[in-house]
């Protein structure tokens, strides 16, 4: 009767040690991009790409800027929509989020529709990593978001220009565009 009992005993242990096992810690490459260490599977099921058909992204304002000085303004995301709106990708540095497209108009002509636009985004640090913060928005709530735009500040003292600008999210699940606007220099 014991040698059973130490034989039922001695199984549950090498049973307990077989799927117990061991594991191996694998090393951390510093090369690699925040947005490449989140797993595969958990970026199809917690970020997948939201609509944006019921939202508003809206600059309120044209603006006359110092030739020079980088320019500061105001974006305004707005929902509609009868969900709660939630945007996981988000960054807690409005900056992060947006990419600014502009493009210099010419002073006499008419401004040539076909001028491509240029591209401004800011450089994200890889150490350390940008924080993100989910972006919740129910119907009828808005969002202040203020955004830099240095391109002015390249200009000489007094030197005049007029830009067309507008802003677009730089987000993989969330795509959006706003109104444009103009930015003039003195």
């Amino acid at each position: 009767m014991n040698a059973k009992l130490f034989l039922s005993y001695l199984a549950a242990i090498g049973c307990a040690a077989f799927f117990t096992g061991c594991a191996a810690d694998q090393p951390v490459r510093e090369d690699v991009n925040f947005l490449d260490t989140i797993p595969t599977v958990v970026k199809k099921s917690k970020m997948k790409r939201i609509s944006s058909k019921e939202c508003t992204l809206k600059i309120p304002y044209d603006i006359t800027a110092t030739a020079g000085e980088p320019v500061e303004f105001s974006a305004i995301l707005s929902y509609e929509g009868f969900r709660q709106l939630v945007i996981q990708e988000w960054f807690m540095f409005d900056q992060y989020n947006f990419e600014i497209r502009y493009r210099r108009l010419p002073d006499t002509r008419v401004p040539d529709k076909n001028q491509p636009f240029l591209k401004y985004r800011l450089k994200m640090p890889k150490d350390p990593a940008p924080r993100r913060s989910e972006l919740m928005l129910n119907r009828g709530n808005r969002a202040m978001l203020t955004l830099n735009f240095p391109i002015t500040g390249e200009l000489s003292p007094g030197e005049e220009a007029v830009y067309e600008v507008y802003v677009v999210t730089s987000l993989r699940t969330f795509r959006l565009a706003s109104n444009r606007m103009i930015v003039r220099t003195r």
